[in-house]
């Protein structure tokens, strides 16, 4: 349970319905109470997400909220709060449902439904997300003292960047990159520089050369995996679909590597995009890392092997019914009970049937892709010692003997 206080009786008015010339509105100095016990002072409050907003008429905002700006505080040690309103959802889940299955093949946001007050005032149920901010790279990566960029303009109101925030090469002058990403953390004097050099390194290396060329610059195997997992969901806020905005990109300090990160899956699944290709946008230069990276065989095969891998281990009908199930009985009283809901309690009940069609029919329609639709290699027996004969974690730069039987 989380409660906002705000002392301004016309909080609202000031938050919302604002939006000029880049100004979403006013940022709110306000009060967090955690299921009635714990209270944050000073945090502050405003209205997050341009189309959630503008576009929605109703009471039922989604919302940032900023905890330590001036308090050294935090809650549960995190920093920062998205509260979604399930803007365009009429399932509510879409988002945690989303993360909570990719978090098994890829980097994800952590995610969970919470209820929201505001000046004692039920305000329904919303799904609270995390922020992609350092203690998510340090969840996933060694540490977080690499370069973390947003994949839009800095400028409000942001553009969709296709075709010049897509990792494009925009030439060897990183001002020409400064106006298409938002430069959000950085250690280093130079950090325009890892990304100039993936950019050309993607969109100028022979195909056939591609791999050898790009794999000192760019995480190749965690990029395919992020293409696998936008793919699979249909990602409608994706770097597949739009390009550039929908996504961040990291560069780790540990490999020397620059690795995409997904955020902002409140729209997958959608019906309209169910029959999207597996190699959706493969033949558009404006999207390299699908047009450059599949022309690849050996890339392209791996891919296809991360698809095949998901669809029969994580996106699996079955087992993700059982957890919309889960949600469902998490839900469907406070969706009824909801004041300020933007749907009604019957588009509730039939986006979550709609959702299970979605996963049904999106399964089907990949798993009978002449591409995917076919045997892939048995590995079993797999061994591995260091160079020195020892078992377990190597040493830095230790060579690793791995021994495996391949069938097929």
């Amino acid at each position: 349970k989380f409660e906002i206080i705000l002392d301004d009786p016309d909080w609202f008015n000031l938050m919302d319905g604002t939006y000029v010339s880049g100004n979403y509105g006013e940022i709110l100095i306000g009060k967090l109470i955690f299921n009635d016990t714990l209270v944050l002072d000073s945090v502050l409050v405003g209205i997050k997400g341009y189309t959630s907003d503008v576009n929605n008429l109703s009471e039922k905002k989604s919302f940032k909220i900023e905890i330590d700006k001036f308090l050294d505080q935090d809650l549960l040690g995190y920093d920062n709060l998205n509260l979604n309103s399930a803007f365009e959802d009429p399932s509510y889940m879409r988002e945690v449902l989303y993360y909570d299955i990719s978090k098994n093949f890829a980097p994800a946001l952590k995610g969970c439904f919470v209820d929201l007050y505001i000046n004692g005032q039920y305000w329904g149920p919303y799904s609270n997300i995390q922020q992609l901010e350092g203690k998510y790279i340090k969840e996933w990566f060694l540490d977080n003292k690499g370069t973390r960029w947003r994949a839009a303009s800095p400028i409000l109101p942001y553009a969709i960047g296709t075709g010049v925030s897509s990792l494009n090469y925009n030439g060897s002058d990183s001002s020409d990159y400064h106006t298409r990403y938002t430069l959000k953390s950085s250690y280093k004097e130079n950090p325009w520089d890892d990304l100039i050099n993936v950019c050309y390194q993607l969109n100028n290396s022979p195909s056939s050369d591609l791999y050898e060329e790009l794999k000192y610059s760019l995480d190749i195997d965690r990029t395919l995996w992020f293409l696998a997992q936008e793919i699979v969901f249909a990602d409608n806020d994706s770097y597949i679909h739009k390009g550039g905005m929908d996504y961040y990109i990291y560069w780790d300090q540990a490999t020397n590597r620059i690795t995409p990160l997904e955020v902002d899956g409140n729209t997958v699944l959608l019906n309209s995009n169910i029959n999207w290709s597996p190699f959706y946008h493969e033949a558009d230069e404006r999207f390299p890392l699908l047009n450059k990276l599949l022309k690849n065989t050996e890339i392209r095969q791996r891919y296809l092997a991360h698809l095949r891998t998901i669809l029969e281990h994580y996106f699996v009908e079955q087992n993700i019914n059982g957890r919309i199930d889960e949600y469902s009985s998490l839900l469907n009283q406070r969706v009824q009970n909801d004041p300020k809901k933007i749907m009604s309690y019957n588009e509730y009940l039939n986006g979550v049937i709609e959702l299970k069609n979605a996963v049904s029919n999106r399964s089907l329609f990949l798993k009978n892709h002449s591409e995917i639709n076919r045997n892939g290699v048995e590995i079993s027996n797999v061994n591995s010692n260091t160079s020195i004969g020892t078992t377990g974690s190597p040493l830095p730069n230790e060579e690793v003997i791995i021994t495996a039987k391949i069938n097929g």
